[in-house]
């Protein structure tokens, strides 16, 4: 497999751990003032953004991340075959 690719699909499995992160760290209040939560939500946020526009939270569960974590899986899925 091209180095180039390999590259992508390790930044992108590390960008789906820094979103499962994100929302571990959402269900207890105390962590989501820590700067490693501020600072992984600064680089899950803007990408998060755009989908929390289309996907509407179901009760009180938001599911954007869900989405986009199936999203990630399915690049690195399709490149990973490549």
């Amino acid at each position: 497999m091209n180095i180039l690719i390999r590259g992508i699909i390790w930044i992108l499995t590390a960008y789906n751990l820094m979103i499962l992160a994100c929302v571990i760290i959402s269900f207890f209040p105390d962590l989501q003032r820590n700067k490693i939560a501020e600072m992984l939500s600064r680089f899950v946020d803007p990408v998060l953004a755009p989908f929390r526009k289309i996907i509407p939270p179901v009760g009180n569960l938001d599911l954007t991340a869900l989405v986009v974590m199936l999203l990630l899986h399915m690049a690195i899925t399709g490149l990973s075959r490549w």
